[in-house]
C-alpha cells in the first residue's frame, strides 16, 4: 500500500520524504531506486525559507 502511494505522488515534500526514508527497508532495491529518481524530479520548494545565522 505504501509502495503504490510513493509511485502515486505528483509532489514531494517533507511528509513523503520522511514516508520515503523510513520504509526503505521494505522496498526492494529497484523500487528505491525508480523512487529516488522520482523524488529528484519532483521535490517541492522548501515550506520554510533556510534561515542561516553566524556562528559568532
Amino acid at each position: 500500500m505504501i509502495k503504490n502511494y510513493l509511485y502515486q505522488v505528483e509532489t514531494w515534500g517533507d511528509h513523503e520524504l520522511e514516508l520515503f526514508a523510513n520504509t526503505l527497508f521494505a522496498l526492494s532495491p529497484e523500487d528505491v531506486q525508480i523512487i529516488y529518481t522520482t523524488v529528484l524530479n519532483r521535490l517541492a520548494e522548501p515550506s520554510r525559507p533556510m534561515i542561516y545565522t553566524p556562528l559568532s
